[in-house]
């Protein structure tokens, strides 16, 4: 092998591992600056996760009116207060967890597509040194667990167009139609473009010779 090619390879682990570490512990400064920030709307997904919880279903006050739109969210928030976790503090860490595995996903994406694990570490940098990835991940909703399923299910679609398979995508694709209703037409969409990705191979498939 080339020395300047292997000194280069080994520069780029290095650079992706210092600058991932980097990304790490600013995510958790950032993290701890903003922790006690909470927006006042998630609170409506908590009395509802609280009356389930105490098994009055989901209710808002003694009525089954339709208050929320995150209806995943409020489910999973509700499992962890079943465990005896504080609503609030289920509802910041569910954020903060769903944040350090889209980081996970980017990853996964960056390697399958890149071949390069570098462009992933500069994006974890670029998106925990933003103010808003990481205030949205300690606000109570569940705005980073919709992103959470979105790249996963995007990540997940390429991996099985390029293995012919049909799998985990389908989970991630339910889990961004159940948390918020957008997530409906997104689901439709991907679907749509990965049938007309298949049909145009298979199209192009019977034409060559």
């Amino acid at each position: 092998m080339d020395p300047f090619l292997h000194d280069s390879k080994k520069l780029r682990k290095v650079a992706t591992l210092l600058i991932g570490a980097s990304a790490l512990v600013i995510m958790a400064w950032q993290v701890s600056r903003y922790f006690g920030f909470i927006i006042d709307d998630s609170y409506i997904s908590l009395v509802y996760a609280k009356n389930l919880i105490q098994g009055q279903g989901l209710t808002f006050n003694g009525m089954r009116v339709a208050g929320y739109s995150n209806f995943l969210w409020v489910i999973a928030v509700a499992l962890l207060g079943f465990l005896g976790v504080d609503l609030v503090i289920a509802a910041k860490l569910l954020g903060i967890l769903c944040a350090l595995l889209t980081l996970l996903v980017l990853g996964l994406i960056s390697q399958r597509i890149l071949f390069d694990a570098l462009p992933a570490a500069i994006a974890w940098l670029l998106l925990v040194a933003s103010d808003v990835f990481v205030v949205w991940s300690v606000a109570g909703l569940e705005t980073l667990g919709f992103t959470l399923l979105l790249v996963a299910s995007i990540y997940l679609i390429a991996k099985e167009e390029k293995n012919g398979t049909i799998g985990g995508s389908s989970l991630a694709l339910a889990g961004v139609a159940l948390i918020r209703p957008e997530g409906i037409g997104l689901v439709g969409t991907l679907t749509c473009l990965r049938v007309m990705i298949r049909w145009l191979q298979d199209k192009q498939s019977l034409a060559l010779p």
